[in-house]
């Protein structure tokens, strides 16, 4: 089960994310819209991370927010409990 204080920092992450895209003048060029689609975790560039690229921006996230140690995997899985403790369908 994911822990509620990370569900909480997820969200704020995202929400502070959404804020970044809007305000790109790059993205804004671009006439790049927002959407709930979106990755998670998006690079500086706005991009979705690659395999190579997550741990690091996962180990960024941990030290902004002062979380315990989280893998790529583990984030994976708790999303999987999540989902399932709530019987959503699966994708």
């Amino acid at each position: 089960m994911m822990p509620d204080r990370l569900k909480k920092v997820l969200l704020k992450h995202r929400e502070e994310q959404k804020e970044r895209f809007k305000n790109s003048i790059k993205m804004n060029k671009k006439k790049r819209k927002w959407s709930e689609d979106e990755f998670v975790f998006l690079s500086r560039t706005f991009r979705g991370y690659t395999s190579s690229s997550l741990p690091k921006g996962l180990r960024e996230i941990r030290e902004k927010y002062s979380l315990e140690y989280t893998s790529p995997y583990g984030l994976r899985h708790s999303y999987a409990s999540y989902c399932a403790d709530r019987k959503m369908d699966p994708v």
